[in-house]
């Protein structure tokens, strides 16, 4: 048994120029559902977010061009929509010119208050609010969430000569477009090692 393809991929083909048929042995696993990074969260909102909903994995199409071989397998389904943080806050407001330091990540904004003490007199009052560091989310979670791979099969074919066989991932924008795993092995012991 000799060893033609063995790794993940985003597609393979394979031409029998042998001059015979040839038996191959193939085990095929689809494409997983995508573990997403993108979430809702938006700096300066502290409340909790969640992670967006991973997409369902690509299908893969196994096909020979006389179409004796023909079938799709389904990709595996995307994370869930789980939690990405409890939420988040601006580190070190300080209140007053007192506060302001030139560099680093230091800034600042101004404001002016006017407002009456009495109901007759009105008061005004000056300052800059200054912060260090900016926005800062709490700890974050799930960062690995769990995954269905595509589906999966192994099977026996006999390709013969001039035939192609192919193995496609289906393009769709609504699907995650990652590798599918493949191990092709002839049953001919000529193209690498046997028994």
């Amino acid at each position: 048994m000799g060893m033609f393809f063995n790794n993940t991929t985003n597609g393979w083909s394979w031409r029998n120029n042998t001059g015979k048929a040839m038996d191959l042995f193939i085990t095929i696993t689809g494409v997983s559902g995508e573990n997403t990074q993108e979430h809702y969260g938006v700096e300066g909102q502290n409340r909790p977010f969640y992670y967006k909903v991973g997409k369902q994995g690509a299908s893969v199409r196994v096909y020979t061009n006389s179409l004796s071989l023909d079938f799709i397998l389904v990709g595996g389904k995307g994370s869930y929509q789980e939690l990405f943080t409890t939420g988040g806050r601006y580190l070190g407001w300080s209140e007053g010119t007192d506060y302001w330091r030139s560099g680093g990540n230091w800034s600042y904004r101004s404001y002016i208050y006017i407002y009456s003490k009495d109901g007759k007199s009105t008061y005004r009052r000056e300052g800059t609010w200054a912060y260090y560091g900016g926005w800062m989310w709490q700890n974050i979670q799930n960062t690995h969430k769990q995954t269905q791979a595509g589906q999966s099969c192994s099977f026996v074919c006999s390709v013969p000569p001039n035939e192609v066989i192919n193995f496609v991932k289906m393009p769709d924008n609504d699907k995650y477009q990652g590798v599918f795993t493949l191990s092709v092995w002839s049953f001919d012991g000529q193209y690498g090692g046997g028994f």
